[in-house]
């Protein structure tokens, strides 16, 4: 057993010394000491990436690049975008921890022979100047980004362009090389055919231009001979004047799209959730502060909850204010803005919710089910409804509700909580709002029309964007939310089209309240907004 662990003790030695490029003799301890730059970006992307998991992913929010965050000046995100590794969506999701393990692999096979044959000073220039070109690349290919594009993989893929460069250089050197050659590129080469399946277009532009300027440098600092210094400066200068040009001019385009608005409410935390309650606008989070009341009349925040971990939903039923909180549901006095009552449901905490005569209704998206409180008992029961439900709405016959990951609605008897009906549809399904007899369900992408009694699509909408939720404005608008696109976009419930949409600039509009004419908007950036469509 013991010489079995030996022999896989040298065999891995072996690999090592091949994949980072190093003597065959040199010990494993030197090997490491020989690269401490890697070490130290490994320890700093794993610490960052760390605390942003432990608070809920507000680390991101404050060092990922976006649209808005650049053009208000906010510049330093170019490069510490890289620090932290947050959940990835789209075809195949990613949890944050797989995204992380997957970058810090690439790092640490690709890391140390970058370091070793190009030094300390220019791998850090090649790994800072990856991350700039991925996320200017990022801005100019989508004519808006709001949400917060964040991942060491735009360097580690920089990384990537320097071992193509590094590899064919180095090919005939030794008999490992040529071997290290071939065994580089075909990994790389799988690694982008797969990549274009399963990434979505933001995360392959980013790559793209990561590894690009990988390449670049590479190229530049592997020329022989008294120019090899000068062309490398040349190259890092480059690269740097075009990009911080490139993000100037996307910054200077959406600055002068900023609409103004009519009045503005700020707050310390980012708005994710609005409802009209109570001659309220009640403003929830992503679940990492306090309930916010603003009075739309004198517009000023007319008193914060704090007991609990607001962020989700909310609806008003029985007198009383029931909002998403943590792990729970709390209900609020709307009078005296106390905590009534606090009913813990299982999972990480509730979403989208709703409510029926007797019950609240809400959606549990870690669980795949919906909770049925009992309005006097606190009863909670739950119905399994698909992988990640996040909203649900309701009439007095049915409880409709949405599960994002398996493309489904489900139709529920508000006295049973059993599932009745359901309908699947080919995008992601997110938000529901109920207006005019009909069913909006807004999906990536689009917006469907469906008739509540028999789950059919009666109409689908292209809005061209993403989406955050809709609102009814009750005089035949479905308001959209476009916090990707900086739009609000009015889809017309009589033409089944969008007629309209207004173009707010820096501003990241994630929701929509009506009051009288105007809308009130969620900004994700600054607070809230009005403005009169």
């Amino acid at each position: 057993m013991t010489g079995a662990i030996d022999r896989a003790r040298t065999i891995g030695l072996v690999c090592l010394r091949w994949v980072w490029g190093a003597d065959e003799d040199v010990p494993l301890g030197a090997l490491v000491a020989s690269t401490p730059v890697v070490w130290a970006v490994l320890l700093i992307t794993v610490s960052v990436s760390t605390a942003d998991y432990l608070w809920h992913g507000q680390v991101r929010t404050y060092l990922g690049v976006s649209t808005p965050s650049i053009a208000r000046g906010q510049w330093w995100r170019l490069i510490t975008a890289i620090l932290t590794n947050g959940p990835i969506g789209g075809k195949v999701p990613i949890s944050g921890p797989t995204h992380l393990l997957g970058n810090l692999v690439t790092l640490v096979l690709a890391g140390p022979r970058v370091e070793r044959f190009l030094g300390r000073v220019r791998f850090v220039t090649l790994y800072v100047t990856a991350s700039l070109a991925g996320c200017v690349a990022l801005l100019v290919g989508f004519r808006y980004f709001s949400w917060y594009a964040e991942g060491s993989s735009m360097s580690t893929f920089g990384l990537q362009g320097a071992i193509v460069v590094l590899a064919f250089t180095r090919r005939n050197r030794s008999r490992a090389e040529w071997w290290y050659l071939v065994a580089s590129w075909t990994a790389i080469a799988l690694g982008w055919l797969s990549g274009l399946v399963q990434w979505g277009s933001a995360t392959k532009i980013l790559h793209l231009g990561g590894f690009t300027a990988g390449v670049a440098l590479a190229a530049a600092w592997s020329i022989e001979g008294t120019k090899k210094r000068r062309l490398g400066f040349a190259t890092v200068s480059a690269l740097v004047v075009a990009s911080l040009v490139l993000a100037g001019v996307v910054s200077a385009r959406a600055r002068r799209s900023d609409r103004s608005v009519t009045a503005r409410v700020f707050f310390a935390r980012r708005p994710a959730l609005l409802t009209v309650a109570f001659g309220a606008i009640w403003v929830n989070g992503m679940g990492n502060g306090p309930l916010v009341r603003v009075d739309p009349r004198a517009q000023t925040v007319g008193a914060e909850i704090r007991s609990g971990r607001f962020g989700g939903g909310m609806v008003a039923a029985g007198g009383s204010l029931w909002a998403s909180g943590g792990k729970s549901v709390i209900q609020i006095d709307p009078k005296s803005n106390r905590v009534l009552a606090t009913v813990r449901v299982p999972g990480e905490g509730p979403w989208g919710i709703t409510a029926t005569p007797n019950a609240i209704w809400a959606a549990l998206p870690d669980k795949g089910a919906v909770a049925r409180i009992d309005l006097r008992s606190h009863d909670v029961r739950l119905t399994s409804v698909g992988r990640t439900p996040y909203a649900v709405s309701a009439d007095r016959d049915a409880v409709f509700v949405t599960s994002y990951n398996s493309h489904r609605l489900s139709r529920l008897d508000p006295r049973t909580g059993r599932v009745i009906a359901t309908t699947s549809v080919d995008e992601h399904p997110y938000w529901i709002e109920e207006t005019g007899g009909s069913l909006w369900v807004g999906a990536v992408g689009v917006v469907y029309r469906i008739d509540p009694r028999t789950l059919r699509p009666t109409a689908k909408i292209d809005i061209g964007q993403d989406f955050a939720t809709l609102t009814a404005d009750g005089r035949g608008c479905v308001w959209a939310a476009e916090g990707t696109s900086a739009e609000v976009s009015c889809i017309d419930t009589r033409l089944n089209r969008v007629t309209k949409r207004l173009r707010l600039g820096l501003r990241e509009p994630v929701a929509i309240a009506p009051w009288g004419h105007d809308l009130w908007i969620a900004d994700y950036g600054t607070g809230l907004i009005r403005i009169t469509p």
